[in-house]
């Protein structure tokens, strides 16, 4: 009889992680335009030396849409790292009507001898606000002119 209930439990332990795990691991995926604004563009801050070197910053704003509609805005900042590889770090806000999604990344646009490729516009999902408080994730950018990019958003709560 023990063994029985000892099964049973292991079983209905088993069945209730597994229903945990699978409502943990949702994912949604949703693809936004991202263009920069014309007013604010970009502004870049240029450390000494002069040219492209480390500590050279870029600020952005930019207005986010799905489709025609205006849906929200995206602010970040990039870092330039590494000037042998073109390292950069990336640090962006989402900023929606439910809530605010934080991503973070970098990457080299020359490979690294011994690494995997390390894309800069790979980025991770690093946390939010509102409805994406316990949300993670990645995130791809896609250029689609200077100006405009497309965010595939890949979401998991």
């Amino acid at each position: 009889m023990l063994k029985r209930l000892l099964a049973l439990a292991v079983v209905l332990a088993a069945t209730a992680a597994a229903m945990h795990a699978g409502r943990a691991s949702s994912a949604s995926t949703t693809t936004y335009t991202v263009q920069l604004d014309k007013r604010s563009l970009v502004t870049a801050l240029d450390a000494k030396p002069k040219g492209p070197s480390s500590g050279d910053l870029t600020v952005f704003s930019s207005t986010v849409r799905d489709g025609t509609k205006t849906v929200g805005r995206m602010e970040g900042v990039t870092t330039a790292i590494d000037p042998r590889y073109e390292g950069v770090s990336f640090s962006f806000v989402l900023y929606l009507q439910a809530g605010t999604i934080t991503l973070a990344g970098g990457g080299f646009n020359k490979h690294v001898v011994g690494l995997p490729a390390h894309l800069p516009n790979d980025l991770a999902v690093t946390g939010g606000t509102g409805i994406y408080a316990a949300a993670g994730g990645t995130a791809a950018l896609k250029d689609v002119n200077r100006t405009t990019q497309q965010l595939t958003l890949s979401l998991r709560r």
